[in-house]
């Protein structure tokens, strides 16, 4: 039963006894693989969240089940070897196993930014996936150095060709599928990054562009750069999709 659909599974009839079932193996099973801690951490999210609970109740479900299988749930996160399963899973060259592990470290307040950085992007900055957990790891005192990284290892001027209605498939687009992780995050970073801004804000792919804006609309008008509106108003006028135009419209029109 460990798979994503534990949502739909809680509504059935047989869930509790199933549930239950699942998790007696696995707390009297003599070795599990990450697979087993990534399910039995979906499952304690979904005890924990009290979402859906009231209609629960009325489909075989108890008070009491829910509380001692959360506690059977949090036992099992707990034990001391999914430390040593983690770390032999980030080592893994096979995709499958180190996203596993990867997702299991985040489960377990594991750190895996250093193994992103410097073992995955810096190895592959335009193919590489781990910009997405590199940036969820970034702090504030971190962000420049990704973002000094990120300057050098894109093709920035490939990048700003200008405006296309476009969704970014194909390996044309790693580049900017690579900038669009960056992007997406730098709203949490308010004055940083502008340089990549402006190659957004100029890129084919709409998705960049509408990341490029959010983070732009983080930033308070104050401190905008000196070519912030212009980039925006000509950005407004070459706006090939409709959506995206209007958002753009709104924002020059509380300039």
């Amino acid at each position: 039963m460990c798979t994503n659909e534990v949502r739909p599974l809680a509504f059935r009839r047989d869930a509790p006894e199933a549930v239950s079932r699942y998790l007696e193996h696995a707390a009297n099973a003599p070795d599990l693989d990450v697979a087993h801690l990534l399910c039995i951490a979906r499952l304690n999210h979904f005890f924990s969240d009290e979402d859906g609970w009231e209609q629960r109740l009325s489909k075989r479900w108890t008070t009491e089940m829910r509380a001692q299988m959360r506690v059977m749930c949090s036992n099992l996160i707990d034990r001391p070897e999914w430390k040593d399963k983690v770390s032999q899973g980030l080592k893994s060259e096979d995709n499958r196993t180190f996203y596993q592990a990867d997702s299991a470290a985040q489960q377990l307040g594991i750190s895996t930014r250093e193994i992103h950085f410097f073992d995955k992007v810096r190895a592959a900055p335009l193919k590489s996936s781990s910009w997405y957990r590199l940036l969820q790891q970034t702090d504030e005192a971190q962000i420049e150095e990704v973002l000094d990284f990120a300057a050098r290892a894109l093709p920035l001027e490939q990048i700003a060709t200008g405006p296309v209605d476009s969704l970014g498939f194909g390996e044309k687009y790693d580049a900017h599928r690579a900038l669009d992780w960056i992007l997406q995050d730098l709203k949490r970073f308010p004055q940083k990054g502008w340089n990549l801004l402006r190659v957004g804000l100029q890129s084919p792919t709409t998705r960049n562009r509408n990341m490029a804006l959010n983070a732009i609309l983080e930033l308070p008008r104050a401190v905008w750069p000196d070519d912030a509106e212009w980039l925006l108003r000509k950005a407004c006028q070459a706006e090939p999709n409709g959506d995206l135009r209007e958002r753009l419209k709104k924002v020059l029109q509380t300039t």
